[in-house]
């Protein structure tokens, strides 16, 4: 199923929302391994085969090397910060 989208371990860079993905049809008619993905609160989308084009762990400073975040399980979750994934420095 093609326009499902499946919730991802990661949070969106621009505003540390959930994001999303789902698979787009491959042109050649194989299995799909290109994906959309989107960011549950701000909206934003790109196209890849990696989270890391919208998420957290893809954040890089003026074009250089990632600064090291990595989106995590949140151990510290509770009401006050009901998160369950967050980006935390790697």
């Amino acid at each position: 199923m093609l326009d499902s989208y499946r919730i991802e371990p990661h949070v969106c860079v621009s505003c540390m929302g959930r994001v999303l993905s789902r698979a787009l049809p491959d042109l050649d008619g194989g299995a799909p391994t290109t994906r959309l993905y989107r960011c549950a609160e701000c909206g934003i989308e790109r196209v890849g085969q990696a989270p890391t084009i919208i998420c957290a762990c893809g954040f890089k400073v003026s074009g250089r090397a990632t600064i090291g975040l990595r989106c995590e399980p949140d151990p510290g979750k509770s009401s006050e910060f009901p998160a369950e994934i967050i980006a935390r420095q790697a």
